[in-house]
């Protein structure tokens, strides 16, 4: 962080102390807005990995791309707990496939994924409760960190938002889910 001035460095350590406690706490209502920005990212560097080496070419890889971009960002932000179960499927994927390589690694992969991903989707909303109050901490313990805060308070604090976090989303996603108590009106 030599070359990052003093400002910019209070600066970030603020955005992401303020990101941090708006996604620790409410991050399942923020969440489609954060799927749909990963989806563009995932979906631009598959689209100019795909097109660089199909076609060598950098200006057809960058319109693949942009095009790709488009349209992961409209699946993963129409479609966020089948793009959230997706990536923690791709998550058992890759370690199986690197690890056996070839076919069998692709069907071993593959399959993983599936159980994965249908285990994810199953418990999509607690998944996203804890993932968000999880990076929430994380982003906080971070713009601490940046603002120079000792090391026992960031980790501290960062725990401390994780857990309180996880525990008032779900507590709200449970209330959310309850039928409403109230007495039919005829």
């Amino acid at each position: 962080m030599d070359g990052i001035s003093g400002t910019i460095i209070i600066i970030l350590g603020i955005v992401l102390t303020i990101l941090g406690l708006v996604l620790g706490f409410f991050g399942w209502r923020v969440w489609p807005s954060m799927m749909a920005l990963l989806g563009a990212l995932i979906g631009g560097l598959l689209g100019y990995i795909i097109g660089i080496n199909l076609f060598n070419e950098w200006y057809i890889a960058l319109i693949l791309s942009i095009i790709l971009s488009v349209i992961f960002s409209m699946i993963f932000g129409y479609l966020v707990e089948m793009g959230l179960a997706f990536i923690l499927g791709l998550m058992g994927f890759v370690p199986i496939y690197l690890s056996v390589g070839g076919t069998t690694g692709i069907v071993l992969g593959a399959i993983v994924l599936a159980i994965i991903f249908a285990v994810a989707y199953y418990f999509i909303e607690e998944v996203i409760s804890l993932a968000t109050a999880l990076i929430g901490g994380v982003m906080i313990a971070g713009g601490l960190w940046l603002l120079g805060a000792a090391p026992g308070l960031y980790i501290g604090i960062g725990l401390l938002v994780f857990i309180l976090g996880a525990v008032f989303q779900l507590f709200t996603l449970r209330k959310h889910r309850m039928p409403s108590q109230r007495m039919p009106s005829y």
